[in-house]
């Protein structure tokens, strides 16, 4: 993120310290972004006005995507929306201020920019999920990167916060960018990644459509992508219903308008996402394909 030449932001506080904080963004990696972030405390819902102006707001950005531009008002926009707006050669991000629970989204401008969307709701509770997604956007696999700031359960301390979970709940600011993002792009992939402890079963990844309305095929290439980059045993979401996506908010707000995979990964899948980056690009690669196959 070490080209970004341009914040927008309103309705901040603090002086000199949102000044630095603003700055440390501008240089970090996605990822580091989001750490910068996190709010277990944070709310996620957003009222039905925050809902439809951020999702119309998204769908314009990722639009004018391909042209390697923004919107002309997209400063004024962000500014309207409350947004932190981080502009760049190659990339814009969209978040709110520190402890909003909004969730980041960034976008790649340019042409030939695979039309895939990554999505990590619980980027610190499915451990390394969102590490790995980060990654991959950075080095330029998507179009489009959505990922949470704020805990899955409210955090790791004291009593799960069932509220918090934004791949159950429609009523949030990460579903407005997904849907707005999505909206934006012609026949996007969405890739929604997830993890699962052992107790679930001893395989690698279960991979599942969730509701969407799309042929079988698209987990059936996944499925051997995960299986050739990875090895190990990939289920169908039929076959592990827990993981099967069928309540995913996400994947119900895209059906039939966008291709949607949920890749529930192992731990030891993830591990080696992380700490192999051959094995990283092999399969983020394969993806693409995927992605890019019409």
């Amino acid at each position: 993120m070490g080209d970004t030449y341009a914040v927008s932001y309103a309705a901040l506080a603090g002086g000199g310290r949102v000044i630095v904080w603003l700055a440390l963004l501008a240089h970090a990696g996605t990822w580091e972004q989001v750490e910068a972030l996190r709010d277990d405390a944070a709310m996620v819902g957003a009222t039905v006005t925050e809902r439809a102006h951020l999702q119309a707001f998204l769908t314009r950005v990722v639009g004018y995507a391909g042209t390697g531009r923004v919107p002309s008002d997209f400063d004024e926009r962000c500014d309207e929306l409350k947004l932190v707006c981080q502009r760049g050669v190659r990339v814009v991000t969209l978040h709110g201020a520190v402890n909003s629970g909004l969730g980041l989204v960034a976008v790649r401008l340019g042409r030939d920019v695979p039309p895939l969307a990554l999505v990590a709701p619980h980027g610190w509770f499915d451990l390394n999920t969102g590490r790995i997604v980060c990654d991959w956007f950075d080095q330029g696999y998507a179009r489009v990167l959505i990922i949470n700031t704020a805990h899955r359960f409210g955090g790791t301390e004291g009593e799960r916060r069932r509220d918090a979970d934004v791949a159950h709940r429609v009523d949030t600011a990460f579903q407005s960018m997904t849907i707005g993002a999505t909206d934006g792009m012609s026949d996007a992939l969405v890739v929604e990644v997830h993890g699962f402890s052992k107790r679930h079963g001893e395989f690698s990844a279960v991979i599942s459509d969730g509701e969407t309305l799309q042929p079988d095929v698209m987990v059936d290439r996944v499925s051997s992508a995960v299986v050739a980059v990875l090895g190990g045993e990939v289920r169908k979401g039929t076959e592990v219903p827990l993981l099967a996506a069928t309540r995913n908010a996400q994947g119900r707000a895209v059906s039939g308008q966008s291709r949607f995979i949920h890749l529930e990964l192992s731990r030891d899948s993830r591990a080696t996402l992380r700490e192999d980056d051959a094995a990283a690009t092999a399969l983020i690669e394969r993806i693409v394909d995927v992605a890019e196959s019409r």
